[in-house]
Order: C-alpha cells, then structure tokens, then sequence
C-alpha cells in the first residue's frame, strides 16, 4: 500500500461524495475528514461488512481531507480493514490473527471474541467519573455485544500482558524475540510526527499524532496519559475503561493499564499520568 496514493486506488467506491481525495495517510491520522459514524447505520449493523462498507463508502465529507484534525471512532478503521482485505485477500480478522497477534504470541486479544472465550471477558461498569456520553457508549456496548462484533475501532480485547508486548515489539523497532512484525525501517516511519499542535474538532484538545498513535511531549495536561515526562518519541493511545497503554524507544519501556471501570473525568486522567510517571521514573533509574 502506497501511503501518499488515494484510498480509492484500492478501494474504487469510497470516492463517492468527494472521498476520492482522501489519502491513505489521512486515514491514519484521523485527518480524512469523515469522522461521524453514519447515523443510518444502526448499531445492530455494525458486524455487517456488506451493510458498514456500502454505507461508508457513501458517506459525505464533514471537511477537507488532510485539512482538520477529527478523531474518527470507527469509520477510518473500518477503511483501513477494507483496504487490507482488498489489497491482501484476507478478511481483517484472518489477517490481525496471522500476521500480527500469531507471530507475537498474543493468544489473548481479538477483534470480535469468539464465543468459547465469553466467561473470561470482564464486565464494563460506571464509576463516579462518567459523564453522559460514556455513559450512553457503556448501555450501547452492553445491548449489543459489541466486543463479539469484528468492527475494528472498537472491538478490540486483550489482557494487559498481551498489549504491552504489543508496544514493546513495536517499541523495539517492529518485532520482539524472534518474533518480526515490521521492518525497522516501516516501524520508524509509522511512529515519525504526522500532526503535530493541531486542535482535535472531536475532542477540543490538542493532538501530536504519527501513523497509528497518539505522540506525546505536548505541554496540555489533558494529554498527559502517558506521562508528564513524555517524549514525541512515546506513542500511546488511551482505550474505553480509563485504559492507556504506550510504548517508548529512548526508555525501553512498555506499558499497559487496562481497567473496566469507565471514567471520562480530571481524576481519570490523573490515574493515567500518575501510573505512568511512576513507570517511567522506575525505568529511567533502572537506566542509570
């Protein structure tokens, strides 16, 4: 996949309604400019392939591709699964599992749960951190299964072991053990700023991205989670559940925090900058 040609090159009907101009690069940064799930697909439609990529393609543009920073929830990753099984043949899960969670040995996470594996699954709870709209997302996941689903933004299970080697491997310059899911070069590239100050329309924070990942460095508190000592070296991305997990080169660290207890509030966030200041100043003495 050519990371500067336009989605449509592999995809020929996404470039309905202005979407020929949407890169491959943008829908890696979240800048494609369509990040509102389509309001006539219903939730209930959501492990429909069929029905989710005939409304997606047909999707409106909300901005100018490459031109806003918006964090899309679910539709960039249900292009990106869609240019993967175009361009390679297997369907997104097939190729996660054969390329990606196999070689590293992460028995314990995948998109779309199979059944024989429900009675190890945690519960999702409120705390006293939700707000309105985490609140609906919890009732929405609960009604609809959605973590048995294979929607690609979103569900997503793993045990905290499991992501951490995940960062760790990428880390390390795509591969860990004898385990190689990248080229060092790819790998490098993938975690280069992509986006870097912008102000995110979707959550009204500023945002330091690369290809895949949030960066972090940046002064703003409220982008804290992966330490107050971050570099735009560390790479992270926070999850549903006050979850954080990052990865950092220059420490040769990895961490990852999953809890099933949702917050969307000041103290949620400070556990997450808490926890990992505490990592990092750990890792750094144990560099000395």
């Amino acid at each position: 996949v050519e990371i500067e040609a336009p989605v449509a090159a592999y995809w020929p009907e996404f470039a309905q309604n202005g979407k020929d101009a949407v890169l491959v690069r943008h829908i890696l940064s979240h800048r494609g400019g369509f990040p509102t799930t389509p309001p006539d697909l219903p939730s209930e439609q959501w492990g429909d392939r069929e029905a989710v990529m005939a409304a997606v393609a047909a999707m409106p543009l909300e901005h100018e591709p490459g031109a806003v920073s918006a964090y899309h929830f679910l539709t960039q990753h249900w292009v990106i699964a869609e240019v993967i099984r175009r361009v390679d043949g297997r369907p997104f899960a097939t190729y996660l599992r054969e390329e990606v969670t196999a070689p590293l040995c992460l028995a314990d996470t995948h998109v779309g749960l199979p059944m024989s594996l429900e009675d190890r699954v945690v519960t999702l709870h409120a705390t006293d951190g939700v707000d309105a709209w985490s609140l609906d997302t919890l009732r929405l996941i609960q009604k609809s299964g959605l973590h048995r689903m294979m929607v690609p933004g979103a569900s997503g299970v793993s045990t905290a072991p499991d992501m951490a080697r995940f960062y760790a491997a990428l880390a390390a310059g795509g591969g860990i053990g004898h385990a190689q899911i990248l080229q060092p070069g790819t790998a490098a590239r993938m975690l280069a700023v992509e986006v870097d100050g912008e102000i995110d329309r979707t959550f009204d924070v500023p945002v330091r991205r690369c290809l895949g990942f949030e960066l972090g460095g940046l002064t703003d508190p409220r982008r804290h989670w992966p330490g107050s000592t971050s570099t735009e070296r560390t790479f992270w991305h926070g999850g549903f559940g006050t979850s954080i997990c990052w990865g950092d080169p220059d420490l040769g660290v990895a961490m990852a925090f999953l809890s099933n207890g949702v917050r969307r509030d000041e103290a949620g966030a400070v556990a997450r900058r808490d926890l990992a200041n505490s990592v990092r100043r750990i890792a750094a003495i144990a560099s000395i």
